[in-house]
């Protein structure tokens, strides 16, 4: 007789429900055991139920019977082998869905290990990108450094060489007496492009005579501009080195460079002139020819206002215009102010094309007023047109052309009109930073 102590486990409890059985326990080897068991112990009871418990070799085997026996075992063991291939089959999604579990937490730690990674990746992206900022302010840093040794040395020899000058003139002043000598010997009339070009030619026999004296002037000047330009500094950069040394000019040299700039010896000279607008506070007032032409004048003070306030006047009206012209509902650009030193006088600058300009001069008594700065009307018509031609050709460093053909003037009821016409787009020298 077969003992039950044969199962490898414990036997288990009454079963409500197929729901209740604890699949986890059931395992392929379990389930092939079981198999095996069943069949031991099912085996020697169908051959008792077939022999009726006694056997007796002797006797003939019934078929009808083992025909029975036979659906017998067929039924009872297909049943239980297709109840062992359920289990194993669900034993195998299980061990599937085990498998599926276990792949998705180790790619959620796969995930997890990657999304670290970028993070650490991210960081060390941005610690690389402020290494390299610190990299590029510390190169920057000796770059201004390097330059500011350069500079102020530059700048040293340039001192000593004007203590030099000074040093040699009997007045103490070197470029003081040089603009005196000048003024002197130029003595020349006629149209404005005409002054200008014996301006110049006066100023190379100037510069011959005292070569030995003004070259190495020059020289360092140009040096001091040309080390800032070729710089790896920044614009804004570049022009507070500029601005420095131009703050240290003073107007008798700024009067030799304006008309250096404009003779053979300054053919690159002028190109720095005008990149760092290097002669801003030259008075017009301070160019020969331009000085001849204000010899009525009654009031330095008040033309030296009205220079200013008109040379504000054009640049803030060409500023407009650049801006707006490009506007559907543009007409022209306009600006007016009331001069400060007569407030009765209103001036007005207006443009409507880039190469056109008109000034204008407005009051009920236009004439008594002007007849304030200058002697008559006709010498101040004659000073805004030589002063409007200097702002636009002159300091420009344009070719020279015909004053008639560039600026007229006229006298209206209450008004004195300026008219100005360029064959380019009329502009002023203004600084870099703005």
């Amino acid at each position: 007789m077969f003992s039950l102590n044969l199962f490898p486990f414990r036997p288990l409890r009454k079963i409500e429900s197929v729901k209740s059985i604890n699949l986890k326990i059931i395992n392929a080897d379990l389930i092939i055991k079981v198999c095996l068991i069943l069949f031991i112990f099912i085996v020697p009871v169908a051959i008792l139920f077939l022999w009726r418990v006694t056997i007796d070799t002797s006797l003939t085997v019934d078929s009808a019977r083992l025909g029975t026996f036979g659906d017998f075992i067929g039924g009872l063991f297909g049943s239980i082998w297709s109840l062992c291939g359920v289990l194993l089959f669900y034993y195998a999604l299980q061990e599937q869905r085990a498998d599926f579990s276990v792949n998705q937490k180790a790619l959620d730690k796969q995930i997890e290990a990657l999304d670290m990674q970028i993070e650490e990746f991210k960081l060390q992206r941005d610690e690389l990108a402020q290494s390299r900022q610190v990299f590029i302010e510390q190169s920057k840093t000796l770059k201004q450094q390097r330059m500011a040794s350069i500079y102020f040395s530059l700048l040293e020899l340039y001192q000593k060489i004007v203590d030099r000058l000074n040093g040699q003139c009997p007045q103490g002043n070197y470029f003081k007496t040089f603009r005196s000598e000048f003024d002197r010997r130029y003595n020349f009339s006629g149209d404005y492009s005409a002054c200008r070009t014996h301006a110049d030619y006066l100023y190379t026999d100037f510069y011959n005579d005292r070569k030995e004296e003004l070259s190495p002037y020059f020289k360092i000047v140009y040096r001091i501009l040309r080390v800032v330009d070729k710089s790896d500094l920044d614009e804004s950069e570049k022009f507070e080195f500029v601005t420095m040394f131009r703050s240290q000019l003073g107007e008798n040299e700024m009067f030799a460079m304006y008309y250096n700039s404009h003779s053979v010896f300054g053919e690159e000279f002028y190109r720095f002139v005008l990149r760092f607008n290097l002669l801003k506070h030259l008075p017009a007032l301070s160019k020969v020819e331009l000085a001849r032409s204000a010899r009525g004048v009654r009031s330095t003070s008040k033309l030296l206002h009205l220079n200013r306030e008109l040379a504000l006047a054009i640049q803030d009206c060409v500023t407009k215009l650049s801006s707006n012209i490009m506007q559907d509902d543009f007409d022209e650009a306009r600006c007016a102010i009331w001069l400060s030193f007569n407030d009765s006088v209103m001036l007005v600058v207006r443009a409507s094309e880039v190469n056109e300009l008109t000034v204008e001069f407005d009051s009920e008594d236009i004439e008594g007023r002007i007849c304030e700065i200058f002697n008559s009307v006709e010498s101040f018509c004659m000073y805004g047109q030589r002063f409007l031609y200097d702002i636009f050709i002159c300091s420009r460093y344009l070719p020279k052309i015909e004053e008639a053909k560039f600026v007229s003037s006229r006298i209206e009821a209450g008004k004195i009109v300026f008219n100005v016409t360029g064959a380019a787009k009329l502009t002023l020298n203004v600084d870099r930073e703005n």
